[in-house]
């Protein structure tokens, strides 16, 4: 009994362990990876003579609820770049740890648990040069003016509201402005620090980058990019008058203005200039089926402002915003006349079979009745030279069976010949409705 216990109580503790600190390799939301100590301490603080200079404690952060989020504060950390954690759960304090984090510094504690970062991530890029190009393209399209050497400052951040980090890492300057142009809602700019002097979240998002107040960095790198100006300029927020659009193709698309949808599902986003470029998109569509798109005017929630989707839902007010739902697919005549010209021979024999059939059956009824006053005729000579003969001879008449002795082998006296209704040909089946 004692021994059972005994390990219940170990399982309660590993579980309680696990739950404290997690296993290796942890990573943090912006990608910082981390190897984890568990039950070690890292004593990199005042007791051991390391200044903070130093590259020892960076700063203590209070009320942490678990090593994880401690190392989610350290991936964050934006005054310098942090390369450890210590974290003691019954204290709730977080210690962000300098470049001496190592595990030659760890010591065994009941009360810590430590983690330390993949250096390989922290360590300075060799080029960390502007790019040449001036001009920078999102994968979405989204266009980007490079500013060399300069900081928009903090005035103009935000903090996306997608799913993942408000602080943003990136390996270059292209990296950065993809994170820009997939963020809602919209960002306009992004300022990069290649050299991460400012800590490994180097990717600063900005809403409205403040341009005129923009400085040159000393002690440290920083490139920005500003979306290009053509963006709000090229869209077209016109609606037609009929409030109905005619896609390529002759998909016709019913429009409704500041309809925002409620319940509908988009299962893709992109750019579009127009509410009619947007359902052009969605008439084109192969992947998935598209019922209808919402248009944001002014992009304010993000450059992809063009939603297809398959579910369209039910009317929700919602400023600058265009709803079209697909109501008709036609087809184009050219299409039509050709779909006509290219079907296959054998769908006009359900005309011509009978046609056939029943040109035949008359030709075969003329044959038969001409055929059959002629052999009367033969027969009626016949029977007046018979009878002739007989009397000439003095034969008695035979006696007779219903077959005359004039009949073809095989064909019956006409007086026994029925005459039926018209056959239809071999091979000919009865068409059956085309509806």
């Amino acid at each position: 009994m004692a021994l059972i216990c005994g390990m219940a109580l170990l399982l309660m503790s590993a579980r309680a362990l696990a739950d404290t600190c997690p296993p290796s390799p942890f990573t943090a939301k912006n990608g910082l990876s981390f190897k984890t100590y568990c039950q070690h301490d890292m004593p990199l603080g005042g007791d051991s003579g390391c200044q903070t200079q130093n590259g020892c404690d960076l700063q203590l952060v209070s009320g942490i609820t678990s090593l994880q989020d401690c190392m989610e504060a350290c991936s964050k950390n934006s005054l310098q770049r942090c390369y450890g954690v210590s974290f003691n759960a019954a204290q709730k304090q977080c210690y962000l740890k300098g470049i001496l984090s190592d595990p030659s510094y760890l010591s065994t504690s009941n009360d810590w648990d430590s983690a330390i970062a993949d250096f390989s991530q922290l360590s300075q890029p060799s080029d960390i040069s502007c790019p040449s190009d001036k001009q920078l393209k999102a994968g979405s399209g989204m266009p980007f003016t490079v500013q060399c050497n300069t900081d928009f400052g903090t005035s103009g951040q935000y903090c996306s509201s997608n799913e993942g980090p408000c602080t943003y890492h990136a390996n270059s300057l292209q990296e950065c402005v993809e994170h820009c142009a997939t963020s809602r809602p919209l960002c306009k700019g992004v300022s990069y620090n290649p050299d991460m002097q400012l800590g490994f979240p180097n990717c600063y998002l900005m809403k409205s980058p403040d341009t005129s107040n923009a400085t040159t960095p000393t002690g440290y790198t920083v490139h920005s990019a500003k979306m290009s100006d053509d963006v709000l300029r090229q869209l077209d927020t016109s609606v037609p008058t009929s409030l109905n659009y005619t896609a390529s193709g002759g998909t016709i698309f019913n429009l409704t203005q500041n309809d925002a949808r409620s319940g509908a599902n988009n299962f893709t986003s992109l750019h579009a200039d127009s509410i009619g470029q947007c359902a052009d998109n969605c008439a084109s569509n192969k992947n998935q089926t598209c019922n209808g798109v919402l248009f944001d005017n002014i992009i304010d929630n993000g450059y992809s402002n063009c939603y297809l989707l398959s579910d369209t839902g039910s009317t929700k007010p919602g400023a600058n915003m265009t709803f079209a739902q697909l109501t008709k697919n036609t087809v184009k005549p050219t299409e039509s006349a050709q779909s006509i010209s290219n079907a296959p021979p054998t769908s006009k024999a359900w005309i011509a079979g009978p046609v056939v059939a029943i040109v035949v059956v008359i030709v075969a009824i003329a044959a038969f009745f001409i055929w059959r006053r002629r052999r009367q005729d033969r027969i009626a000579q016949r029977s007046s030279s018979y009878g002739k003969y007989l009397m000439d001879s003095g034969e008695e008449p035979m006696e007779s069976d219903g077959v005359s002795p004039f009949t073809p082998v095989g064909l019956k006296c006409a007086c026994e010949v029925n005459v039926y209704a018209p056959q239809e040909m071999p091979g000919y089946i009865t068409p059956k409705s085309r509806r």
